[in-house]
C-alpha cells in the first residue's frame, strides 16, 4: 500500500491542476480577508473569521477539482488491493494534497501578530477542524464519483454539492414555519459544524460528524464500486447501507446527550468558571433556569447554541434544574409577557416576501420565591457574568452599589449621560451623591465611590472624603487640575481649588501640572469651512491629536481606552503604584504660563514637527494605592459623554466605560467576578493595537504583502519545477 500511496501521489504532484488549486486557495484566502474586508483600512481585526469562511468556501471549489483531476491509470489495476483499500489510498492521497495547501496559510498567524494578537487557541482549533472538514468533503467527492461515473459530472456535482452544504445553515430562513426542515439543514451544513472552531472550542459532536460521515461515505462508495463490477445487486448490500445511514442517525442524535466540549482559546469565554462553580455550590435548594429560544433565532444564528451548551454544562451542577422551550407556542409567550419580557423583532426573507418576525432569547432564572431574567441575549459573551451577578443577588441578596459623586458641577444626567446606564447595564446600582454640606452620611449606602472632577469640593467635603477612606471605602477618582473648555476653544485653565488634590497628596498622588502626550493617540476629524485663501470651501483633515491619548492594551486594561488632555501623576508614597501605561513613544509638555488664555497649545493644527520628535519615554498614566484602595485617572471627562462621542466617531467607542465598569467591581473586593466580567468584553484583543505610526504600519503591511503574495507562490511555483524536472528526468532515464 506505501508504494500505491507514493505512486498516486506522484500522479498528482506532476499534474499541473495541483499547483494552480494551491496557487487558487493560497491567494484567493488573503486578498478576500485583507481587501474585501478592508484590513488595512484602519479597521482591521485580527480574528480570523472571515478568514476561515473564505477557506472553507474556495475549499469546496478546488477539493472536487484536486480529488477528481486524473483518468484512471492502466497501471492502477496491477496493485493486488480490495477496493476498501484502494478508496482509502485515494482519500490519503487527496487529503495529503489539500494538507499541503492548506498549510502554507499558516504564515498568516505570525503576519497577523505584528498587527495585533492572534488567539492561538482558536487558530489551532480552527486549523485542526479545517482539516477534518476536508476530509469529509473528501468522502463526499469519492462518494459521488462512484454514484456519476462520468468525471466531468462528478466535478461538477461534487462543487455544487460542497458549496450548497456550506451555505445550508444560511438557508435556514426559508424553512423557518418547518422545524423538521430546520433540524436537518443544521445537521447536514458543514459550516455549522465549523462554526464552533472559530470561537476556539473543540465540540466532539463536530468532530464526530466529520469521521462519521467520512466513514460512511466511504464505505458506502465501495459498496457501490463492488456492486457495479459485480452487477449483482444484493439485498444484503442494500441493507448494508440503509443499517449504515440509520446508525448514522441514531448517533449523531444521541450525541447531542453526550458529548465533550473543550474551550480552547485564550479567553475561555464560553465555558463555566471555577468561581461560577463555588458561588452554586454553597447554595441550600434549586435554582430553575430556563431558556426561552425561538427556533427561527437559533437557526440564524450558531451562537445561540454556545448560549444553549453554557447552560447545559451549568446544569452539570446539581443544584441547577434547566430546561429550554420555545415561545414561539402561545402560552409561553404570554408567560413571557407577564414577566414583562417582549420579543425583538427580526427581518425575515421569504421566497416571495419579506416580513418581521418576532423571537425571543430570553433566561429566566427563578430561586426560592425570587426571579430574576436576562432579557435578551445573542451570544455567550457576557453570559457568565450576567449569571453571577443575578446568582449573587438572588442566593445571597448581594447587590454591588456604587456611589457617584460629580465634583465639576456639571450634571450627572447630561454631561456624563452615559455612566449610570451603563453602570446599570452590568448589574450595578448607582446612588447619585449630592454635594450639599453633608455627603458622609450619603456616602454610607456603599463602600465604593467613582468621582468626577473636582472643582466644587470644599474642605468639608474632602474631610468627610477622608473619613469614607479610612472606614474601608474604595475611590475611583477621574480629577485634574486643569479645566477645559471642552465645547469650544478646548482652552486649558489651571483650577483654583485644589482641596481634593491636597487630599490625594495625602495619600501619594502628586499632580506636577504638566500634559502627557504620546504617538498612540486618536485621530480626529477637523473641519473648516474655509481654504488657505480665505474662500467659502468645505475642508476636512484627519490629524493624529497627541493630547488625546489610545492606551493600549495591557493587563489591567485588556481593551485599551481614550484618556483626554491627562496631566502627569508622580508617586510620593510606597503603597502608590503606576496602574496603567502609555506607549513608549510619549513626551511630557510643560504649560505655558506667558500666555493669558490657555496653559496649552491643544489646536490639532498647531503641532510642528519640533513637538512630534521630542524625546520620548513610557510614563504612568493611572495609579493605584494598593493599601487603601484608590485608583486616580488624571482625565475628569474620561467618561463624559461630548468626549465619548468625539473618542468613538459614527461607530462607538466604548471601552472607557467597560474599563470603569472592570474596575469599580475590583475596586469593591469582588476580584474573581472582576475577571469573569473581563471576558464579556474581550473581542479576543483582535484590535490592531501593536500599529501606533505610519511606519509601524507600513514595516508589518510590507511583511504580511511579502509572505503572502510573493513567499508562498514562490514556494508554490519552486516545488512544480521540482516536479517537472524530477519527471523529465525519469523519463529520461527510462528511455
Amino acid at each position: 500500500m506505501k508504494q500505491y500511496l507514493k505512486f498516486k501521489l506522484f500522479l498528482s504532484f506532476v499534474n499541473p491542476l495541483f499547483y494552480v488549486s494551491a496557487l487558487i486557495f493560497n491567494i484567493t484566502c488573503p486578498v478576500y480577508y485583507l481587501y474585501f474586508k478592508n484590513f488595512f483600512s484602519g479597521n482591521g481585526t485580527t480574528d480570523l473569521y472571515n478568514f476561515f469562511c473564505c477557506a472553507t468556501v474556495v475549499l469546496s471549489i478546488i477539493i472536487p477539482i484536486t480529488c477528481l483531476n486524473y483518468e484512471k491509470n492502466v497501471l492502477e489495476e496491477i496493485f493486488p488491493f480490495s477496493v476498501l483499500q484502494t478508496k482509502i489510498i485515494s482519500v490519503l492521497t487527496a487529503f495529503i494534497q489539500l494538507f499541503l495547501i492548506i498549510i502554507p496559510q499558516v504564515l498568516v498567524i505570525p503576519c497577523l501578530n505584528n498587527f495585533g494578537s492572534v488567539d492561538s487557541g482558536a487558530a489551532f482549533c480552527s486549523f485542526l477542524m479545517l482539516f477534518f472538514f476536508v476530509l469529509c468533503a473528501i468522502s463526499i467527492c469519492v462518494f459521488l464519483e462512484e454514484v456519476f461515473t462520468k468525471r466531468n459530472v462528478s466535478i461538477i456535482l461534487c462543487i455544487l454539492i460542497l458549496l450548497l452544504l456550506n451555505f445550508l445553515n444560511y438557508l435556514c430562513i426559508y424553512f423557518n414555519e418547518i422545524p423538521l426542515l430546520l433540524f436537518i439543514t443544521k445537521a447536514v451544513s458543514l459550516s455549522w459544524h465549523f462554526d464552533a472552531s472559530l470561537k476556539g472550542i473543540l465540540d466532539t459532536r463536530d468532530l464526530l460528524f466529520f469521521v462519521a460521515a467520512s466513514c460512511i461515505l466511504i464505505y458506502s462508495s465501495c459498496l457501490i464500486n463492488q456492486t457495479r463490477k459485480t452487477k449483482i445487486y444484493s439485498k444484503e448490500n442494500k441493507v448494508i447501507i440503509i443499517s449504515i445511514f440509520v446508525f448514522f442517525v441514531f448517533f449523531m442524535l444521541n450525541s447531542g446527550r453526550y458529548y465533550l466540549r473543550k474551550d480552547i482559546s485564550s479567553n475561555h469565554k464560553i465555558t463555566v468558571s471555577k468561581y461560577t462553580k463555588n458561588v452554586l455550590s454553597e447554595i441550600d435548594g434549586k435554582i430553575a433556569i430556563t431558556y426561552y429560544k425561538s427556533h427561527l433565532l437559533d437557526s440564524l444564528y450558531p451562537q445561540a447554541r454556545d448560549i444553549s451548551d453554557y447552560l447545559k454544562e451549568l446544569a452539570y451542577n446539581r443544584n441547577i434544574i434547566y430546561s429550554e422551550k420555545n415561545p414561539d407556542n402561545s402560552e409561553y409567550s404570554d408567560l413571557l409577557k407577564d414577566y414583562g419580557i417582549y420579543g425583538k423583532q427580526f427581518q425575515t426573507v421569504g421566497k416571495n416576501k419579506t416580513e418581521y418576525t418576532t423571537v425571543y432569547s430570553t433566561i429566566v432564572i427563578e430561586y426560592n420565591e425570587n426571579w430574576d431574567i436576562i432579557p435578551f441575549i445573542l451570544s455567550a459573551n457576557s453570559l457568565e457574568y450576567d449569571l453571577d451577578v443575578r446568582f449573587l443577588n438572588l442566593i445571597y441578596g448581594k447587590k454591588q452599589i456604587v456611589n457617584i459623586l460629580c465634583g465639576n458641577g456639571l450634571n450627572l444626567q447630561e454631561s456624563y449621560g452615559y455612566v449610570i446606564p451603563w453602570l446599570n447595564s452590568q448589574g450595578m446600582i448607582c446612588n447619585e451623591i449630592k454635594l450639599d454640606d453633608n455627603i458622609f452620611e450619603q456616602l454610607k449606602y456603599s463602600k465604593t465611590l467613582l468621582l468626577l472632577g473636582s472643582e466644587k469640593i470644599t474642605e468639608e467635603h474632602c474631610q468627610q472624603i477622608d473619613d469614607f477612606i479610612s472606614s474601608g471605602g474604595s475611590v475611583f477618582a477621574a480629577v485634574s487640575e486643569f479645566n477645559i473648555d471642552i465645547e469650544n476653544s478646548w482652552y486649558i485653565t489651571k483650577t483654583e481649588n485644589l482641596c481634593l488634590f491636597n487630599l490625594l497628596k495625602k495619600y501619594g498622588f502628586k499632580f506636577n501640572q504638566n500634559l502627557i502626550a504620546d504617538y498612540s493617540c486618536a485621530r480626529i476629524t477637523m473641519q473648516s469651512n474655509q481654504d488657505e485663501n480665505g474662500k467659502d470651501s468645505v475642508i476636512s483633515q484627519n490629524l493624529n491629536y497627541p493630547l488625546w491619548i489610545s492606551v493600549l492594551p495591557q493587563k489591567n486594561t485588556v481593551q485599551g481606552f481614550t484618556v483626554f488632555w491627562p496631566e502627569k501623576i508622580e508617586s510620593i508614597n510606597e503603597n502608590v503604584q503606576p496602574y496603567i501605561f502609555s506607549s513608549y513613544n510619549s513626551w511630557l509638555i510643560e504649560p505655558d504660563y506667558s500666555s493669558s488664555e490657555t496653559l496649552f497649545l491643544t489646536n490639532p493644527f498647531g503641532f510642528n514637527e519640533l513637538i512630534w520628535n521630542q524625546k520620548k519615554n513610557e510614563n504612568a498614566i493611572v495609579y493605584k494605592n494598593v493599601e487603601k484602595k484608590i485608583i486616580v485617572i488624571p482625565d475628569q471627562f474620561f467618561v463624559h459623554s461630548l468626549m465619548l462621542g468625539y473618542a468613538g466617531g459614527q461607530t462607538g467607542d466604548y471601552r472607557n466605560l467597560d474599563f470603569l465598569a472592570n474596575t469599580l467591581i475590583d475596586l469593591a473586593g469582588n476580584k474573581e467576578l472582576a475577571e469573569i466580567h473581563k471576558k464579556s468584553f474581550l473581542s479576543n484583543n483582535s484590535s490592531l493595537f501593536k500599529i501606533y505610526d505610519e511606519e509601524s504600519f507600513n514595516k508589518a503591511k510590507i511583511t504580511m504583502l511579502f509572505c503572502m503574495f510573493i513567499f508562498v507562490p514562490v514556494l508554490i511555483i519552486s516545488f512544480w519545477i521540482i516536479f517537472i524536472i524530477r519527471r523529465k528526468q525519469l523519463v529520461y532515464k527510462y528511455e
